[in-house]
């Protein structure tokens, strides 16, 4: 086990999404639907292309909007151990592009001290990138986005949260960080491909 990609909204946070659905109404705030991979490496900043999406956030913010948003729990925990035993830990997320939420993002992973080797917003394939970049394991919420990694061979826990209520018999379904962490430690024990009931 070498290289992990962790779904943020939903998976790693507990921030709703319908602030990224209004972030889509502005110009560059939506992954592109085209075939080819698209999507964004974050470096410590990057310019906002909607000063009025920045104003508004910026405006929400001072309001504490924002600071119900933490990591979920266990999840921290799970994640150091594994950046420390030399796994690249991969935060993957169709989420925008946007200075002012990615300051937010990095002010919720600095207050729990989460870390991780890089941070890929706007993506729009995630299966795609996984296996374009060689992840061994996919993290995510979605069940479509785990089937398609596995399509790509990527192993691949869905993070089962109540809006899953479909249960597909090749997918493994954990409902808490915990277990997650549990069922990686192994592998990374085991110096193995990630094998899943």
């Amino acid at each position: 086990m070498k290289k992990i990609a962790v779904d943020v909204d939903h998976t790693l946070i507990n921030c709703r999404s319908h602030l990224y659905q209004v972030c889509k109404l502005f110009p560059g705030g939506s992954a592109s639907q085209n075939k080819e991979l698209k999507y964004s490496v974050i470096k410590d900043e990057s310019d906002d292309k909607c000063g009025l999406l920045s104003k508004l956030i910026h405006r929400f913010t001072k309001m504490g909007k924002f600071s119900n948003y933490t990591v979920l729990e266990d999840s921290t925990d799970a994640v150091n151990v594994w950046f420390e035993r030399g796994v690249k830990v991969y935060l993957l997320s169709s989420r925008p592009n946007f200075a002012s939420l990615n300051a937010i993002l990095r002010q919720i992973f600095s207050k729990s001290n989460l870390m991780y080797s890089g941070m890929i917003l706007n993506c729009n394939n995630k299966a795609e990138f996984c296996k374009r970049f060689d992840i061994d394991c996919l993290i995510d919420d979605s069940p479509s986005n785990c089937l398609n990694a596995m399509v790509n061979g990527i192993k691949s826990i869905c993070y089962n949260k109540p809006k899953n209520n479909e249960r597909y018999k090749d997918l493994t379904f954990v409902d808490n960080w915990k277990d997650i962490g549990e069922i990686i430690n192994r592998a990374i024990e085991s110096d193995r491909v990630l094998e899943l009931e």
